[in-house]
């Protein structure tokens, strides 16, 4: 788990970390001409693996799973950092059900709790009533 997340970090940060070229250009120099063949239409790496994670983050814990296993698959670098992104992700998604089921039993446990104390209070006071009242009924018997 932490050598998947771990991976993954650095793989970002690598992907996040290239420079981007420097460009000097002097008042003398004339705009070089861009030659059409050299655009850039292929997103690079960063854009294409936050694209990914979008799409990820609308995904369930099973789907998430399913995504996780076919990634596996792909063996380049791009889709095994892919796989280790939903991979990671799904076991968040797990964590995160797990925490949540553990809040909701710790609620139910505190309401039931408050509960039998307010039950228990009203006992008490119920009693506290009796108590007073035989004391009454010792005094005027006097």
């Amino acid at each position: 788990m932490r050598r998947a997340i771990a991976f993954l970090a650095c793989a970002l940060a690598a992907a996040c970390a290239a420079p981007e070229p420097a460009t000097v250009s002097s008042p003398e120099a004339e705009p070089v001409a861009a030659v059409p063949g050299s655009a850039v239409t292929e997103p690079s790496y960063t854009q294409e693996l936050l694209a990914y994670l979008a799409r990820l983050r609308n995904m369930n814990e099973a789907a998430l799973n399913a995504e996780a296993a076919r990634m596996k698959r792909d063996t380049s670098e791009l889709g095994r950092v892919k796989a280790a992104i939903a991979h990671t992700l799904a076991q968040r998604a797990a964590a995160a059900a797990t925490t949540a089921t553990e809040l909701r039993e710790e609620r139910k446990a505190a309401e039931s709790q408050k509960q039998r104390a307010e039950t228990l209070q009203q006992k008490l006071d119920a009693l506290t009533e009796v108590e007073k009242s035989l004391a009454e009924r010792e005094k005027e018997a006097r």
